[in-house]
């Protein structure tokens, strides 16, 4: 039996913004349980390659957005699908949507280009940095980059460096 009360509350729609989560806390038993709670823990883990298990203290939030590129809304190129080869001779929607896309970036892609986009993103207190530096010392980063198969961190931090950019920097 446990030392303490646990209310637990669980969703599954974290990957589309859980739309449904307010619905779920405000139901008045959900509630009077949660008015009971001297804190939250949202659980995250992950377990690398060399069977080390990583809990996460919380996420980012996420926006979700539908960008559709048409020939016939736009009032040029094609009003249907068509072969790549008329490119020659029409205008493409494809395209067009790839230079919508660059717009939201910075030249090298690391970078929101979107105004305000970024504003009230907080920066990492030190208690953050703190148990990132651990988790930085503590983790094997050949590791992480096999996992992830890649062979730097963007702009060539270190791993202490991407791990603070992966907890406090809004992407696009």
């Amino acid at each position: 039996k446990l030392p303490v009360n646990l209310a637990l509350v669980a969703e599954g729609e974290e990957e589309i913004g859980s739309a449904h989560f307010s619905q779920i806390v405000r139901r008045p038993e959900v509630l009077a349980a949660l008015r009971k709670c001297s804190g939250v823990y949202m659980p995250s883990a992950e377990q690398d390659l060399d069977g080390k298990v990583t809990m996460t203290l919380g996420a980012k939030g996420v926006i979700e957005c539908e960008l559709v590129s048409s020939g016939e809304k736009w009032g040029r190129g094609p009003r249907k699908d068509v072969h790549s080869s008329t490119k020659a001779m029409i205008d493409s929607p494809a395209w067009h949507l790839v230079e919508a896309l660059v717009t939201l970036v910075s030249p090298d892609g690391n970078t929101p280009a979107i105004e305000g986009f970024a504003d009230k993103a907080r920066p990492l207190s030190d208690a953050e940095k703190k148990m990132i530096a651990e988790a930085a010392r503590r983790l094997d980063e050949n590791v992480a980059k096999k996992q992830l198969s890649v062979d730097h961190w963007v702009h060539d931090v270190n791993y202490q460096q991407a791990l603070e950019l992966l907890q406090s920097r809004p992407t696009v």
